[in-house]
């Protein structure tokens, strides 16, 4: 296929921006009003508002509570609740109990501890400011080795990244939940593994599984790609942050005690069980599929026993009335799992020598794009997928928009992907609270439209990976 793609022109020589990347409509833009030092502090400023005013909402909400029938009173943001598990910690209780309920291991649990210490604003406060300030360290030792040759990622990039991913990044400091962590962690794993840096990219991977099991998903990568430095440091990472940290801390029997507690309470109901959130706000596949067959009278659902409920805490789970209905619902899953598999297949380059750091492949667009799809994998085949869950729309996306401005594709199918764009940004966005109204959000919501945008950016980007590896047999 010959590329219409302004790549073709001849080599540009700004001291500013990259040469492929000037000749694009978005480089031209970055060149005309994003390298003035007034533009950078102005965007600067946005960031920091964008990220305020949600901190500041999350932080007034703090002490609200509501009454669930199955755990009582409870905060309704997501640090309020963990707030009081992790006083029953603090107190010698177990916090995995259903009235209490925490949703990951003890080691997380073990870092809200001295957060008990303080009120409950000071805690909120303290919360947010740690994942912003985290994120962005995070983001930007990401962006400055991305590019190609490992050339910093120019800031229209990192702005068309922002752009299509802040409605996750808004939801989950408004919620005070600690996807943001997850976000910086994987950030650090992606850097250290630009950088060659294996074994050290394998515990910062150990870390974001231990914060929230879906990065599981990137084990699997690693281990498919045979990355086996990787998978060694994340091994080592799992054995620190699961076992010995908290076994430390907490003494190793109880550790152990806890974490046979949250294996019942958040991994059997699904894993062993098939039952899956049946929230409309749960957006992954699995549930929309659920919805959607439900709707129409093919699936026959049930939701979960009462005793269950009470056993597991668990509030609103249902699962398919047949043996026929939980294969359905599998078969999304499994389909998403092939094409990763295909589209992902062959070895992960080796990092570059010492002595040509900077020019490994790894730093061409197609691992990037790679490491993409596996995030977006992560969000469709979870067991629940609430919109702030998609934070790591911020690296999904800055891999596809740095695709796009420095690789060479048709005027076609770049016309193409910016359309699938656009489709995505209101997909993901206008099923937000606010922006359509809550009820028209709540329709969205029920028929899955903000999955059906994941499911779009999965495949696009599989498309792009696929169409490179056209050109590189080609060539």
């Amino acid at each position: 296929m010959k590329s219409n793609h302004p790549i073709d022109a001849p080599s540009y020589t700004s001291p500013v921006l990259p040469g492929p990347y000037a000749h694009t409509a978005l480089g031209r833009f970055d060149a005309r009003f994003l390298t003035a030092p007034l533009a950078r502090r102005m965007l600067l400023a946005l960031l920091a508002l964008t990220l305020l005013l949600p901190s500041v909402q999350m932080v007034r909400k703090i002490g609200q509570t509501d009454v669930s029938i199955w755990r009582g009173e409870r905060g309704r943001s997501a640090l309020g609740r963990w707030l009081l598990d992790a006083r029953a910690l603090r107190d010698g209780r177990n916090p995995y109990e259903p009235t209490n309920w925490f949703p990951t291991p003890p080691l997380n649990l073990l870092a809200i501890v001295p957060l008990t210490y303080v009120p409950p604003q000071a805690a909120g406060a303290i919360w947010c400011a740690a994942k912003i300030l985290l994120v962005l360290a995070a983001l930007a030792y990401v962006a400055r080795a991305a590019g190609p040759g490992g050339r910093p990622l120019p800031a229209g990039v990192l702005l068309m990244a922002g752009l299509f991913s802040f409605r996750p990044v808004v939801g989950d400091l408004q919620h005070g939940n600690l996807n943001l962590f997850v976000l910086a962690e994987l950030a650090l794993f992606w850097g250290l593994l630009l950088r060659g840096r294996d074994v050290a990219a394998g515990v910062a991977l150990g870390l974001a599984i231990t914060t929230k099991i879906t990065p599981l998903l990137l084990l699997a990568w690693i281990i498919y790609k045979r990355s086996w430095r990787v998978a060694a440091g994340t091994a080592i990472g799992l054995l620190l942050f699961v076992i010995v940290i908290p076994g430390l801390l907490l003494g190793f029997e109880r550790n152990a005690r806890f974490l046979q507690s949250w294996h019942e309470l958040m991994v059997a109901p699904y894993a062993v069980h098939g039952y899956l959130s049946n929230e409309i706000a749960n957006q992954s596949l699995p549930a929309a599929m659920m919805r959607w067959a439900a709707h129409v009278g093919w699936l026959t659902v049930e939701d979960m026993p009462s005793e269950m409920v009470q056993q597991t805490g668990m509030e609103h789970m249902a699962r398919a009335a047949t043996t026929a209905g939980r294969l359905y619902l599998r078969i999304g899953g499994a389909l998403i799992v092939l094409l990763l598999a295909w589209w992902c297949r062959g070895r992960l380059a080796r990092p570059a020598t010492s002595a040509g750091r900077g020019s490994s492949p790894r730093h061409d667009a197609r691992p990037a794009l790679e490491f993409a799809l596996v995030l977006l994998a992560m969000l469709l085949i979870s067991e629940r997928t609430w919109k702030h869950h998609a934070v790591t729309l911020v690296l999904v996306y800055l891999s596809i928009w740095r695709g796009l401005a420095y690789e060479a594709w048709s005027n076609r199918f770049t016309v193409l992907c910016v359309i699938g764009l656009v489709a995505q940004w209101f997909m993901l966005i206008g099923s937000g609270e606010g922006v359509f109204g809550d009820e028209f959000a709540d329709l969205l919501l029920y028929n899955g439209v903000f999955c059906l945008g994941l499911l779009l950016c999965f495949i696009q980007t599989g498309a792009m990976v696929s169409l490179m590896r056209r050109k590189e047999s080609l060539n």
